[in-house]
């Protein structure tokens, strides 16, 4: 398993922020390649909850399944993401401070069948899009 993490701080309260964040619908205004999210299990969010995404991906589509495996309503989020080789975690920490909230992202990521070179690069290129995406929702909530 290969993990990296970031942190950004946004200049809005933590409710804001967390609320907006995690509202699927508002992901096609700040994380690119994000087409088309839809619940597959009935809302709220909760641990068990479960939603797709259409993203852009090499020229094509893609759906993406995701499923919340902790949720703790106003601070944490963690993601699930299960693809036929490889697994990628994704934690969402949200804390108030002076500032306004700063968020803590954690990328996990873990492989089957002998593809444990490929987690350094998968865990890369999933914090490229995560460095880019909430530098779009940094720029979006504090305009």
């Amino acid at each position: 398993m290969v993990s990296k993490s970031y942190e950004i701080v946004i200049h809005r309260s933590k409710a804001d922020v967390f609320s907006y964040c995690v509202a699927i619908e508002n992901y096609p205004k700040w994380r690119t390649g994000i087409l088309e999210p839809y619940y597959t299990t009935e809302p709220p969010l909760r641990i068990g909850s479960e939603y797709r995404y259409v993203q852009r991906f090499f020229g094509g589509q893609r759906q993406v399944p995701v499923r919340i495996v902790d949720y703790q309503p106003g601070r944490l989020i963690k993601e699930e993401r299960s693809f036929q080789r490889y697994t990628i975690w994704l934690a969402k920490d949200f804390e108030s401070i002076e500032q306004g909230c700063r968020i803590s992202i954690k990328v996990e990521c873990t492989s089957a069948n002998g593809l444990s070179l490929l987690e350094p690069l998968l865990v890369k290129r999933n914090i490229g899009n995560i460095e880019r995406d909430y530098r779009n929702l940094k720029s979006l909530l504090e305009s």
